[in-house]
């Protein structure tokens, strides 16, 4: 375990920053890594669990629900500005996408063959291609959405480091306000980044995150008060959500307006996710925490690649938590609770042989290898041009 351990410690930039690793670890940021995770898991228990969208007024269960899920909504966003964050500060390798890449089909490759020999009749041989290109199929929106912002990443980083910090305050700000204010205040996808499930708001994220890093956004606020401006967040989605939802029950043409704030481009959700950016940021975990976080960490994102695959999702995830409706609301929270850790803890331990098989196959030296062929062959085609 020792071993196990030391070698994932060394592998430390895990493959959803498609990064290498930075000069000076940050825990805190690592332990953001796992907390995020499992707000996801948290997120599609309730989702694709069947309790969201069958929770209703007046049972109590409604307003419990719906308070967790705005406290994890802000998951996605923390992973996109955990990037940022990171990435600004790091040395950029396309060798990383790669590995990112088999990394992902590992395992829609691997879940999509034991379907396919256990399961008979719920793939075909189409369902093995799209499993080769998830990005093509849909497998994954965040890692799809990721694969294209990746490429421009040292644009990105490029235009945080030369410009001065007033220009760069100037375009978080314009970003800020045109891609979350103004579709919050018309309610509408004004600018089409798809609630934020798109490239677009991930690289707004990336931008955000990467300005917050370098420029020590946030430095003289305390954590306490990080922690209660991201409770005062939460709190305001939610109370808006419960208004405009009780409104729309008694016959006011407010229906529409009951997720105004729920929305991944929502500037609450994106307070919530910089707040605890900031605050996790400035945590020091003790030896035996970093121990922890320093095995869990490089595991996280595989928990999503292995939870969220079509098949796992739709035979195994799809409505099984209805049946929690008919109990207590503090029953179906802690069942909720208890199986979002279950994931999160399951698939993590499911990564590691797959660690295990990548440093067997030196994988990552692979695809460091394949780098290096491409730039040589660009760098003499350059001479041409």
């Amino acid at each position: 375990m020792l071993k196990l351990n030391s070698w994932i410690r060394g592998e430390m930039m895990s493959t959803e920053n498609a990064m290498v690793q930075v000069p000076e670890r940050n825990y805190g940021i690592d332990l953001l890594r796992i907390v995020s995770m499992f707000f996801v898991a948290v997120l599609h228990v309730f989702n694709y669990g069947g309790i969201l969208y069958r929770v209703c007024l007046p049972y109590p269960h409604f307003y419990i629900v719906w308070f967790v899920e705005i406290c994890a909504y802000c998951a996605v966003n923390c992973y996109a500005l955990i990037s940022g964050y990171v990435g600004i500060k790091s040395k950029f390798k396309y060798a990383n996408i790669l590995n990112f890449y088999l990394t992902a089909i590992f395992y829609t490759l691997t879940i999509t063959g034991i379907f396919y020999v256990f399961v008979p009749g719920t793939v075909g041989k189409i369902d093995f291609i799209k499993a080769l290109f998830p990005f093509g199929f849909g497998h994954y929106w965040y890692f799809t959405a990721y694969f294209c912002m990746f490429f421009f990443i040292p644009v990105f980083n490029h235009i945080i480091n030369t410009m001065n910090r007033n220009s760069a305050r100037a375009l978080i700000v314009s970003l800020i306000g045109i891609l979350s204010i103004l579709p919050t205040i018309f309610n509408n996808d004004i600018f089409h980044t798809k609630d934020g499930y798109s490239a677009v708001w991930l690289g707004a994220l990336y931008l955000i995150g990467a300005y917050i890093s370098k420029y020590d956004v946030g430095e003289n606020i305390g954590k306490f008060a990080l922690l209660g401006l991201y409770l005062l967040a939460v709190f305001i989605t939610w109370s808006v959500k419960m208004a405009m939802t009780v409104l729309a029950a008694d016959g006011y043409p407010t229906a529409d307006y009951a997720n105004v704030f729920v929305e991944y481009t929502s500037p609450t959700i994106l307070v919530t996710g910089v707040c605890l950016l900031l605050l996790f940021s400035k945590l020091q975990p003790g030896s035996i925490q970093k121990k922890f976080i320093g095995f869990f960490s490089p595991l996280a994102f595989s928990v999503y690649l292995i939870h969220e695959e079509p098949l796992i999702r739709e035979n195994i995830l799809r409505d099984s938590f209805v049946w929690t409706l008919y109990e207590g609301p503090w029953f179906l929270l802690a069942v909720v609770i208890v199986s979002a850790f279950l994931i999160w803890f399951g698939c993590s331990l499911l990564d590691i042989p797959r660690h295990y098989l990548f440093k067997l196959l030196h994988i990552k030296q692979l695809c460091i290898k394949i780098e290096e062929f491409f730039k040589r062959i660009f760098s003499k085609t350059q001479s041409g041009f």
